[in-house]
């Protein structure tokens, strides 16, 4: 038999619940709130109880069979279970969102140029981000204090940016050439000659060598990432 102290809005709605309680028969005999809102629990506990509501414990081992106690709880605000992508699409919509416990009002801080997409002053919000990443933290605060702050890191990921093609772009054909793009933030590459060129193995390299054909053309290179894809080109000609 454990006691419980409920905590509900005016109109009735669900806040938090806290216990108390040990391996045997404890009861709470009365309740008192005051002025700003601290908890104050009477009542009686057998053999020993964890007087901690929270994720730490605080046991009390009683003198006799069943003793007497006065405890007084604080509602402090506590944060958990941060969620949301650490590697988002740059200039995308997403949402981050923490597990509040007694918070009823919320400071969130993002990396610079980020926009938050309506009310800020709540357990999950939608921001469209940049591509200049950081912390996101947050805190939740009450009557009863403020939580510590948790954070994440972000690292926003953009298009994959190519460039730097480089290569010979009038060469003879018959010859065998090799054509390079400096890559970053890429998944995989496809690569693209005129028709009658052949390249040589795979295309799904930053390097790639083809066998010049007769006729002209682009080369082109596609760069692929989970936050879409960048080509970049030159004109070919044949000597």
């Amino acid at each position: 038999e454990d006691m419980f102290v409920v905590k509900l809005t005016s109109t009735g709605n669900f806040m938090a619940a806290l216990r108390i309680g040990g391996e045997a028969f404890d009861r709470a005999n009365g309740l008192a709130v005051d002025n700003v809102f601290k908890t104050f629990v009477s009542g009686t506990f057998t053999n020993r109880a964890d007087f901690d509501t929270g994720r730490d414990t605080l046991w009390v081992q009683s003198k006799g069979t069943e003793d007497a106690f006065l405890v007084k709880l604080n509602f402090i605000p506590f944060l958990s279970d941060f969620e949301g992508p650490l590697s988002p699409c740059a200039d995308e919509v997403v949402t981050y969102s923490i597990n509040a416990e007694n918070a009823s009002q919320f400071d969130w801080t993002f990396p610079n140029n980020w926009q938050v997409l309506g009310s800020e002053n709540n357990d999950t919000v939608q921001v469209k981000t940049s591509s200049i990443g950081g912390f996101i933290s947050v805190t939740g605060s009450s009557v009863n204090g403020t939580s510590f702050p948790i954070s994440i890191i972000v690292d926003p990921i953009g298009q994959p940016p190519l460039t730097d093609l480089t290569g010979v772009f009038a060469p003879c054909p018959g010859d065998i050439q090799t054509y390079t793009i400096n890559d970053a933030e890429v998944d995989s590459l496809a690569w693209s000659f005129p028709a009658d060129w052949q390249i040589i193995g795979s295309s799904n390299n930053d390097t790639v060598q083809a066998l010049v054909g007769l006729n002209l053309g682009v080369v082109k290179v596609t760069g692929y990432n989970a936050c879409g894809e960048f080509s970049i080109q030159r004109n070919m000609n044949t000597r």
